[in-house]
């Protein structure tokens, strides 16, 4: 499923790359999804990073 926000990932990647990425929207919308879909799509190799403390 290709978004608007895949568009500005492929932005981020062309001008930014060298610069962090983060991603923050409300809950269940997809983030994760989109950013390990981009991920898979467009690099070799990729470390990913989810800071958020998971439900008990």
């Amino acid at each position: 499923m290709k978004r608007k926000i895949y568009q500005e990932l492929l932005n981020w990647k062309e001008k930014y790359i060298e610069k962090l990425l983060t991603v923050i929207r409300s809950r269940e919308i997809g983030k994760n999804y989109i950013i390990k879909e981009f991920c898979d799509s467009e690099f070799e190799s990729y470390i990913y990073i989810n800071l958020l403390k998971q439900k008990e």
